[in-house]
């Protein structure tokens, strides 16, 4: 066993959940870290609904308590573990107010982030636990939860860690898979759950400590020396709104691609023509990198909007050509990727083909310049015919008109179809060099 004064220093911070998971904790870290909480463990029992004592409370009281402690001298932990979330989503049953809105928690989350790096201090994030609804709202009337907000919540909380890199423990996954009688109360759970949760989480911590401790010792170097690849494209590839229901097929592509850094510079709403006069595109000029992944079309063919339209044959693939030749200028290899299918059926059942046109365009062009083709459209189809016309709403999650953007899921398997073909230019180039 290591000596006290050697183990990793972590600083656990989080709401009523982990103050009953919290002798549990202790106990399985023993050894492996060094522990501290906020003060007032007994005083946070008192009054679980209540944040005081060891019990952080919402978003807005985390990060005013982070402000106050980090400068001290007291706090020497090189980790902060956090969660907050539950007090954010109470509900006012009246008003159906929120005690912290989702743009103000993802505003606080983003100001954590923030002061964690000033401080140079290491981040774990805990999601957010699940809620019975009909349970939560008999035993507690007068503050409602909702699972819908819990979900709404733990995604843009999700989207904020990722972004920033920060290792993400999903507590709501692993405690919604667990079967019988959870709870004690309207939210809080019962002791064989709580030492559970402690289990899986302490299973993770080690995880992450070991694989920063077998980094950091030349973390400088190999940043530098991990490829980078840039995405350019529409909304089907880019970063979306957390609360929006959708997700770019790029957003889940670094953790497919672990041995490269992908750069999403894909703008939601851009075509070949709006995104050659755009600043991502500026700045793709100016980022190195070994690939530049390209895909538009979704746009493109909009001819009632003269801002964004191109011909399929024309100017379509004269911008595309000048973004394939302008990364070859910067040092990069251009990869086409065909635009995935817009998602929806014909009277026959069969994935419609407006988009075919830029499609064959995209092919064409991949021929004529020897420019690598990912075939998203093909990959996509085949999806939409797996599924059938109604299940599509897996991987769809759009309404009324717009059958463009994927669910979160429908994202991720649309991701790894990319990666896969990806992986295999990236074994041809690696062969051929």
């Amino acid at each position: 066993m290591k000596s006290l004064n050697t183990l990793p220093e972590l600083f656990w911070l989080g709401d009523s959940i982990s103050v009953h998971y919290r002798p549990y904790l202790l106990s399985y870290l023993k050894g492996v870290a060094k522990v501290t909480t906020r003060n007032g463990y007994k005083e946070a029992l008192r009054n679980l609904d209540h944040p005081q004592g060891a019990n952080c409370g919402d978003s807005s009281m985390v990060l005013a308590f982070l402000k106050q402690i980090l400068p001290t001298a007291e706090f020497t932990a090189k980790w902060v573990i956090l969660n907050c979330g539950l007090h954010d989503i109470k509900t006012d049953w009246q008003t159906e107010q929120r005690q912290i809105e989702l743009n103000d928690y993802i505003r606080n989350l983003k100001s954590v982030v923030t002061l964690m790096r000033e401080y140079d201090i290491s981040l774990v994030w805990i999601s957010t636990t699940p809620v019975d609804d009909e349970r939560h709202q008999k035993h507690c009337p007068e503050i409602h939860r909702h699972q819908c907000d819990v979900d709404a919540y733990n995604l843009a909380a999700e989207d904020v860690m990722l972004h920033a890199g920060v290792p993400i423990i999903d507590l709501h996954r692993f405690t919604e898979t667990l079967e019988g009688e959870l709870y004690c109360d309207h939210v809080h759970f019962n002791e064989v759950i709580r030492s559970w949760q402690a289990a899986f989480l302490v299973g993770h911590i080690e995880r992450i400590l070991l694989a920063a401790s077998t980094s950091s010792m030349d973390q400088e170097n190999a940043d530098a020396l991990r490829p980078r690849i840039l995405l350019l494209g529409d909304s089907t590839v880019a970063r979306l709104r957390p609360d929006s229901g959708t997700k770019g097929w790029g957003e889940p592509l670094n953790e497919l691609l672990p041995d490269h850094e992908v750069v999403n510079l894909a703008v939601s709403g851009a075509s070949t023509k709006s995104f050659l006069c755009s600043e991502a595109y500026s700045k793709a000029q100016t980022c190195e990198a070994v690939y530049w992944l390209i895909q538009f079309g979704h746009n493109d063919m909009k001819d009632y909007d003269p801002a964004r339209f191109t011909e399929a044959h024309g100017a379509y693939k004269d911008n595309l050509l000048e973004m394939a030749e302008m990364a070859k200028i910067c040092g990069a290899k251009p990869i086409f990727v065909t635009s995935p299918h817009r998602l929806k059926f014909d009277d026959e059942g069969n994935p419609t083909e407006e988009l075919l046109p830029y499609v064959e365009a995209v092919r064409n062009l991949g021929q004529e310049h020897a420019i690598p083709v990912i075939d998203l459209f093909e990959m996509t189809g085949d999806l939409m015919a797996g599924f059938g016309e109604t299940k599509l709403q897996w991987l769809t999650a759009t309404k009324h008109e717009d059958y463009a953007h994927f669910t979160p899921n429908g994202a991720c398997v649309v991701s790894a179809l990319v990666a896969k073909e990806l992986m295999l230019i990236l074994d041809r180039d690696t062969e051929e060099a």
